[in-house]
């Protein structure tokens, strides 16, 4: 492993450990009472909007490092509520699809090219972007858990499709995930809540058929 790939581990490892620290201390003074339910929703709400543009900044730190998209969405339905969180939410994963997506296609191909080599479904999803409806594609990378975040962003740079097309798919592939994850998030507080039963459910369903759909695509492809 080269001393470049050796400290962008690092990094994610650092920023996994950070997210999992403040995640576990916030739960924590939720139940031991320290802080209510509503009172945590309402923190970063009631700063403005700096709260929002806090949040907005973690959610696309998180997708540079290679984080599960879902817990951003969990984190920004348990801040912000269901559709708040959700907007706010997509609002990151855009910025961060934006960075790669450029970083792809401009001068950091080659860097990218490099990034990609070793990841085992770089190519499928490449050349499943480079197919005759790469707004599809994109639609379906979005929506099925075949692959990364970050990697599908990076391999639609290199797949040479345009930008309108990019955003087009890449915002309409968020919206189911992004609503079903802030639904569990903002509910997650109250278990016994049937609404955070039903979004639990729909996540796992959701998943779980996801993830058989796209071995079938990355096979076909």
């Amino acid at each position: 492993m080269s001393e470049q790939q050796h400290r962008g581990r690092w990094w994610r490892y650092a920023g996994l450990a950070f997210i999992l620290m403040s995640a576990l201390a916030a739960l924590a003074l939720v139940l031991s009472g320290q802080v209510g339910v509503d009172s945590l929703q309402g923190l970063l709400p009631r700063a403005g909007w700096r709260g929002y543009l806090s949040f907005i900044a973690l959610v696309v730190v998180m997708q540079l490092l290679w984080l599960p998209r879902m817990w951003a969405h969990m984190i920004g339905g348990a801040l912000f509520g269901v559709l708040g969180g959700a907007g706010l939410a997509m609002l990151g994963d855009t910025l961060s699809a934006v960075v790669c997506f450029g970083l792809a296609r401009g001068s950091g191909s080659a860097w990218v090219l490099a990034a990609l080599q070793k990841r085992r479904k770089a190519e499928a999803v490449r050349r499943l972007l480079a197919q005759r409806h790469p707004v599809v594609a994109m639609i379906v990378l979005r929506c099925l858990p075949m692959a990364h975040y970050t990697l599908v962003s990076y391999a639609a740079g290199l797949s040479g499709m345009t930008w309108r097309r990019f955003l087009l798919g890449n915002s309409l592939g968020l919206v189911p995930g992004s609503l079903v994850y802030g639904m569990v998030g903002a509910y997650a507080m109250a278990p016994s809540d049937p609404r955070f039963m039903v979004a639990v459910g729909a996540m796992v369903v959701a998943l779980v058929v996801g993830t058989w759909l796209s071995r079938r695509v990355l096979r076909a492809t």
